[in-house]
């Protein structure tokens, strides 16, 4: 069985998580952005209205916190 290490992003604002992404693109084809909504944990990240903006180029999973 073949093993794939996705790359988790956390981040506040979307500026980061833009910075972030292009620098994984070189290197990976998925990465996780997780997502706080303030209601279950005590943070708040990025909406997924933002997500659908993000660049293209990779499959991204969201893992909703």
């Amino acid at each position: 069985m073949k093993s794939i290490i996705i790359p988790a992003l956390l981040e506040k604002y979307e500026s980061e998580i833009r910075l972030k992404i292009e620098k994984l693109k070189p290197l990976v084809k998925r990465i996780q952005i997780d997502i706080a909504d303030n209601t279950l944990v005590r943070n708040r990240t990025l909406s997924l209205k933002s997500i659908s903006q993000l660049p293209k180029g990779m499959k991204i999973e969201v893992h909703l916190m």
